[in-house]
């Protein structure tokens, strides 16, 4: 039941008492719903409470709806009546994540002579948004991100924030840092261009990626009227330009990896030149994913999921794979050069308190790479990633057949058959591959 403080307000904001109200003009009924229609946008909702956000504006259309059949309605009244209501239920859709409706109400009910220019509003957390005036790209993809944080991993989120960083550094070098609403096809390709002054092609297309996203997710929700980017990406010579290592030059790089003063830096090295995992896989490894059997042999399990830093630096962040396929038990030999460490590694290893980082994520990544520039130079086609090719030519050189390849590589076989039911191809053959390609230890004379 309502109570007489709702009946009054509701009777006031709709002149419920007043046969005489008019829907245009100055003090009209279409100034009260369209100023209505902004202030749901304007509404700080916390992300977890919007779903009793919503309950409330059920609990309005419902009040409202029991007011207006107190009073006989006039035609604009009934017409503001009907047009709140439409506004509660498109601030429900809103609340769900679809800003679109909302935003086209506002667009469509706005009367340009009795209303001010649009103005930032806010939405959900407090981030202003420009609708029909400007937006920036920092701002569209702060809601892009937030409208796909239940389908984004961290990493995931960590690498859409990083290139937003650069994509509005180029866009702000072009003067459209503040506003990209009335972006032309032109400024983006000006876009593309800066990126590509100190980047590769690969790197571009992945930035450019993050921008295609975003402002199609803002044209989708109504929030930029336009959107050029489509076909950005660049196809000539977006073929990546890294190749693997030679057996001398991962030599070289785990000489220089040896010189540090902390032995990670070296086992670091030596598990990409043995495995060919990607050094985000290797990075993340917790305790509990380096392996032994009941022979003593080991293993590193590549998967994804959380873990607990020991130092308490990034407690609870995810461990993340490129793809379902890339989740995979690669076995370390005791037989290659590549990691004579391997019998001080795992005395490590099972130091440790479970639950524990065998590598502290952020600390030891620049300096393995360091080691790769120490030994190989500036050749911009050698990388820490070019252990990984290095693995793939052996594994191809050696005639290795594709599912074992695969298994080693965490790639995908093409084979639906396979990739559903082989993945968890036997130890024994994936440890016999890479003792036959990988360079056996040295002999002393």
């Amino acid at each position: 039941m309502l109570s007489a403080n709702e009946i009054r307000s509701l009777t006031e904001r709709f002149q419920l008492d007043n046969p005489n109200a008019e829907w245009e003009g100055p003090g009209g009924l279409r100034d009260t719903v369209v100023s209505f229609a902004y202030s749901i946008l304007g509404t700080r909702v916390d992300p977890w409470d919007a779903s009793g956000q919503s309950d409330i504006y059920e609990d309005h259309i419902q009040h409202l709806r029991d007011i207006a059949l107190m009073f006989p309605l006039t035609a604009p009244q009934a017409e503001a009546v009907a047009t709140t209501l439409e506004a509660y239920r498109r601030g429900q859709l809103w609340l769900q994540g679809d800003l679109k409706p909302l935003v086209k109400m506002v667009k469509d009910s706005a009367a340009a002579d009795s209303l001010p220019p649009p103005q930032p509003v806010a939405i959900a957390n407090g981030q202003q948004l420009v609708i029909a005036t400007q937006v920036s790209f920092q701002t569209l993809s702060e809601g892009y991100l937030r409208d796909h944080d239940k389908n984004l991993k961290k990493s995931s989120k960590d690498s859409i924030q990083e290139a937003s960083r650069a994509l509005v550094a180029a866009l702000e070098d072009i003067g459209l840092g503040s506003d990209v609403s009335q972006h032309t096809r032109a400024d983006l390709v000006k876009v593309r261009e800066i990126l590509g002054q100190t980047r590769a092609v690969s790197t571009v297309n992945k930035l450019l990626a993050k921008l295609i996203a975003v402002l199609s997710w803002g044209e989708i929700n109504g929030l930029i009227s336009h959107n050029y980017s489509k076909g950005l990406k660049i196809t000539k010579g977006a073929k990546s330009k890294r190749r693997g290592f030679t057996e001398s030059q991962v030599d070289a790089v785990l000489a220089a990896a040896a010189t540090h003063d902390d032995p990670k830096v070296l086992w670091i090295c030596s598990i990409a030149s043995v495995t060919g995992a990607r050094i985000q896989e290797i990075i993340q490894l917790t305790k509990e994913d380096i392996l032994f059997d009941s022979a003593g042999q080991v293993a590193v399990h590549i998967n994804e999921g959380e873990y607990t830093s020991d130092d308490g630096d990034e407690a609870g962040a995810d461990k993340s794979i490129k793809t379902e396929s890339s989740q995979r038990r690669i076995p370390l030999v005791n037989t290659s050069r590549w990691f004579t460490d391997l019998e001080v590694f795992v005395a490590y290893v099972k130091s440790l308190p479970p639950g524990a980082e065998v590598f502290r994520r952020k600390k030891l990544v620049d300096e393995a790479r360091l080691a790769v520039r120490a030994a190989v130079g500036d050749d911009p086609s050698l990388v820490f990633h070019s252990f990984r090719h290095t693995m793939a030519g052996l594994l191809q050189t050696n005639e290795i057949i594709l599912q074992t390849s695969s298994a080693i590589m965490g790639h995908s076989t093409g084979s639906i058959t396979f990739d559903t039911y082989g993945t968890s191809m036997g130890q024994k053959t994936l440890r016999e591959a890479l003792e036959k390609v990988l360079p056996g230890r040295q002999v002393d004379s």
